[in-house]
């Protein structure tokens, strides 16, 4: 029996029952009952991006750059701003999990109380 690879998206973990609501710029998320499986996925792919974004972060002084984790040119149509992964049909900007890992990031790093 072959392992079953975890969701490394926004996309894929709504797939699998992530909700993720946004709102005003912040997101909130939830998900199934008893998947700790989707739970350690969300959490390592935002861990991941909190890593790169406080590095980046913490090299910017008092100015803070735009993240991103990919590349510096613009991103494609329907993709992430910050990290290229895939977004929902009709929306721009940043993936779900860039914004969360961001706030996440901006709060070690002392710049959010």
């Amino acid at each position: 029996m072959g392992s079953v690879e975890a969701p490394k998206t926004a996309e894929e973990l709504a797939r699998a029952g992530i909700v993720f609501t946004l709102r005003g710029g912040r997101v909130t998320c939830a998900g199934p009952r008893g998947r700790g499986d989707l739970y350690d996925a969300l959490c390592a792919q935002i861990d991941r991006r909190v890593v790169v974004m406080r590095a980046r972060i913490s090299r910017a002084g008092w100015v803070l750059p735009r993240i991103v984790l990919v590349s510096p040119d613009p991103p494609e149509y329907g993709a992430c701003g910050c990290c290229g992964d895939p977004l929902p049909p009709y929306r721009g900007g940043d993936c779900v999990l860039c914004i969360l890992a961001l706030e996440r990031a901006l709060r070690a790093e002392g710049r959010l109380p």
